[in-house]
């Protein structure tokens, strides 16, 4: 359904979606490398109740520590979080009137910003 939906966006986007169509693309790209992640490369079995679970995925299968495939879990997450950030900025901005929108200095600090969260 992810691969679906992403030719949609590319494909079928209408004209007044235009300007977001890049963010829309951006979001659903990160929420299909995150629904990869979850069920091939990381497939967590939760122990309930039990605070645990196991890791039965290629990743785990491979002898990747499983700290490291939870740090990758999250920074998914991060991702999937940004984009949808900068989804929500944009068209917020796209319907205030010139004099109420962020300026390109205070944009800029917001995308570095958000931005250096995946880089963490």
């Amino acid at each position: 359904l992810n691969l679906i939906s992403l030719y949609c966006l590319i494909k079928e986007t209408p004209p007044h979606q235009a300007k977001i169509r890049n963010y829309l693309i951006m979001t659903q790209i990160m929420a299909t490398l995150n629904s990869v992640y979850m069920d091939i490369l990381f497939e967590p079995i939760p122990l309930f109740p039990a605070i645990g679970g196991i890791c039965t995925g290629v990743l785990c299968k491979a002898g990747v520590p499983p700290h490291s495939v939870m740090g990758g879990l999250v920074i998914t997450y991060i991702w999937l979080g940004v984009s949808i950030f900068f989804c929500i900025l944009f068209r917020q901005q796209t319907l205030l009137p010139e004099r109420s929108k962020l300026g390109k200095t205070n944009s800029r600090i917001i995308i570095v910003s958000a931005s250096s969260l995946t880089v963490v």
